[in-house]
């Protein structure tokens, strides 16, 4: 049963995105065709090199859309790579199947569902079989690409303890994309630019947040300012705000996640 109109709060859903946008002067835009191999294998990205600001590259690629790349963590093969001072090469892709990762962090509201559910609509989009492992914490999946001669295209490391997490591990280079539940904080924008960072922030959706009893209390509605007094420790009975007698037990998200912070902020 949903307490009173807390059911219409809503929480934001968000995708931050870190890529290295120091400070410097932009080259002109050109667009020639390149391949970035992630230094130490796992990761090829296609496209044509549309600009370059200090270690940022822009690619446009028919397989990523628009992405930001650290070039100095790629290796660059294509007429486009003597922009970055490399010479120019042309080489073909290796059979094998690279051993590095992509990583998503943060939270389990969008970790625990949805994240699988892109992931395997996009490779399904792409025509790749795709595979999930679950780890020894179901918080931890695995998704790999793989093509018809069951050769991986990429293997995507997901890993959902909370949207707290997200920043933390963009900032250790854990992760390439975080997931939070809601809009960054200052000071996790502000860490991230500090060291070098730039931040993009994308609303993946928009969520309910419903406060719930069991169906066996008799109250149908509460107040917000008495949750937020439950909530705070002001009320811990029932019969303070109309109830049976009993105690009040609280179940809520730990301080990690995202969800929690609306929760406090709203209420």
């Amino acid at each position: 049963m949903t307490i009173g109109h807390i059911h219409m709060k809503q929480k934001l859903i968000a995708l931050i995105c870190a890529a290295a946008l120091t400070a410097g002067q932009t080259l002109p835009a050109f667009s020639d065709p390149v391949e970035m191999h992630m230094r130490g294998g796992g990761l090829v990205i296609k496209g044509d090199l549309v600009s370059v600001r200090d270690n940022a590259g822009l690619i446009t690629s028919p397989d990523f859309g628009a992405i930001v790349l650290e070039v100095d963590r790629y290796e660059c093969r294509g007429p486009g790579c003597i922009i970055l001072g490399e010479p120019e090469t042309v080489v073909a892709l290796p059979n094998a199947a690279p051993d590095a990762t992509f990583g998503i962090r943060g939270s389990n509201t969008v970790g625990e569902a949805l994240t699988p559910a892109l992931i395997e609509a996009y490779g399904d989009s792409k025509g790749y079989l795709v595979e999930k492992r679950v780890g020894a914490n179901a918080e931890e999946i695995e998704m790999e690409f793989l093509d018809q001669n069951r050769q991986r295209i990429a293997l995507i490391d997901a890993q959902s303890y909370g949207s707290g997490t997200s920043a933390s591990n963009l900032l250790s280079g854990g992760a390439e994309i975080g997931a939070s539940s809601r809009p960054i904080k200052d000071s996790e924008r502000q860490a991230l630019i500090d060291a070098g960072l730039s931040v993009n922030e994308h609303v993946l959706a928009l969520d309910g947040l419903p406060v719930i009893v069991s169906p066996s209390n008799p109250l149908d509605r509460l107040t917000l300012e008495q949750v937020a007094q439950i909530f705070a420790g002001k009320i811990t009975d029932w019969s303070q705000v109309g109830g049976n007698p009993g105690a009040i037990t609280l179940y809520a998200r730990d301080d990690k996640s995202g969800t929690y912070d609306t929760f406090e902020n709203l209420v």
